[in-house]
């Protein structure tokens, strides 16, 4: 069922030779009446679009100047954007040419919670015809080399789908299975169940005999392997301790995800009520204030200049094949979809469209940060203070510490003024203009 605050977006082979098309505004074309010719599919096709105020936006043409795909859209005052299927994704037919069409999707959507999810398995991939198809593809025409965010968005589409046509997929299910089920045990069930539906359908002593024996061996040999389990997680959690958090994950029945969640006295179980109670969270402590450029300024000229500027920012292919290099060879993927183990296979591949949106990280820390530094932690930091301390008291010094906790400091951050301090502080070029893409115009979704 449609919706009147629907977007509609009809695509079909509709093989009219008689109808042409002529560009008017955005990318939308309409008929061109000089050149039309009476069909009676045609006007028909023509009225119903007209009446549900659909437009055409497809004016690539096959090997005989016809456009064979029709490509109806609405409620749109551009026209997205369609074109060729860029060789070798699709076979090029010369008579009815692959089209892709991008459509910007701002609906939100409701969750819920599925039976069953089909993941990759990466590990029996077709990595020569994922090379082959990424060595062909030609990414100086692919990707935008003005719009940073539509390169990556492509680059992130094409490689979804080349996974998707190379790699063979396994659904996942919740595992029901026993932990400590064995073949035997698990035959022995098997001969239990045989044994009750016989006696159940013919009800006799001997069958309930039979039933009863069966039944009291499998309770007693899965309690003997119950137990031995048992011992063999106990061993495990003194030589592996991080072990713990999965065992009791799995005593719960859940999978690291709380099965319900509490928020201003409301409370959720679902998972489309705990997203509705993050969505109502995070923007209750987010600060989006917009102050005037003078507050901005002022605040940010409580910092002092610094002594040294980080400018532009220079990435190279050796840059990024170093930083593939150092990743850990892994079948799982974040929300982009792609495992390290595809980058790592087919970076000569990758380095040049990588190259088009990566950049090189430099040191540019205090020698006395500790947080979201390498090699230091909080640890660290204690240490040195208490060795501060320790020799402050030998010289007979007196020691002053002020403590602080800054609650959701990252959402009270104004985001002005954090790009006016980084100007300040001599972070500019295009680095300064990534922080500034990053926090300018950017949605959260709670999925």
């Amino acid at each position: 069922m449609v919706a009147p605050c629907d977007e509609v977006l009809i695509l079909g082979d509709f093989n009219l030779t008689s109808i042409i098309w002529t560009p008017i505004h955005s990318s939308f074309f309409r008929l061109d009446l000089e050149s039309f010719m009476f069909h009676a599919g045609a006007v028909k096709l023509l009225d119903n679009s007209s009446i549900a105020t659909l437009s055409q936006i497809n004016d690539e043409v096959n090997e005989n100047n016809r456009s064979l795909d029709l490509c109806f859209v609405s409620g749109h005052t551009t026209a997205p954007s369609i074109c060729l299927v860029p060789a070798p994704l699709v076979k090029d037919v010369a008579h009815h040419r692959p089209l892709v069409i991008a459509v910007e999707d701002n609906v939100m959507r409701d969750f819920f919670n599925p039976p069953a999810v089909v993941s990759y398995d990466f590990h029996k991939a077709d990595h020569r015809s994922i090379t082959e198809v990424l060595s062909n593809m030609d990414w100086e025409h692919i990707l935008d080399p003005v719009n940073i965010n539509s390169a990556a968005e492509t680059f992130s589409h094409i490689m979804v789908y080349i996974i998707d046509r190379h790699v063979p997929k396994k659904s996942v299910r919740s595992d029901s299975r026993i932990p400590w089920m064995t073949n035997a045990l698990r035959s022995l069930k098997r001969c239990k169940k045989a044994a009750l539906r016989s006696y159940t359908k013919h009800r006799t002593l001997p069958l309930k005999f039979h039933y009863v024996r069966l039944n009291n061996e499998y309770k007693r040999i899965s309690r003997y392997h119950f137990l031995r389990y048992q011992r063999g997680i106990q061993r495990r959690l003194r030589s592996h301790p991080k072990s713990f958090w999965s065992y009791v994950n799995e005593q719960r029945k859940e999978t690291g995800f709380p099965s319900s969640m509490v928020f201003n006295s409301e409370s959720a179980s679902t998972q489309q009520d705990i997203c509705n109670l993050f969505s109502s969270k995070f923007p209750s402590v987010f600060d989006d204030e917009q102050l005037p450029v003078d507050v901005v300024t002022t605040a940010a000229s409580n910092d002092p200049l610094a002594n040294q500027s980080l400018g532009d920012i220079e990435v190279n292919v050796e840059v990024i094949s170093r930083a593939i290099s150092k990743l850990k060879t892994l079948s799982k993927h974040g929300p982009d979809g792609v495992p390290s183990m595809i980058l790592k296979k087919n970076i000569t591949c990758l380095l040049e469209p990588l190259l088009q949106y990566l950049y090189q990280y430099q040191q540019y820390l205090c020698a006395d940060q500790h947080g979201f530094t390498a090699g230091r932690s909080t640890s660290t930091n204690l240490l040195c203070l208490t060795s501060y301390v320790t020799d402050r008291m030998i010289a007979g010094l007196q020691t002053d510490v002020i403590y602080t906790e800054l609650s959701v400091a990252f959402d009270k951050l104004n985001h002005k003024i954090a790009i006016a301090k980084l100007d300040r502080l001599e972070v500019g070029g295009n680095l300064l203009d990534w922080f500034r893409s990053y926090l300018t115009g950017r949605q959260l979704v709670v999925a």
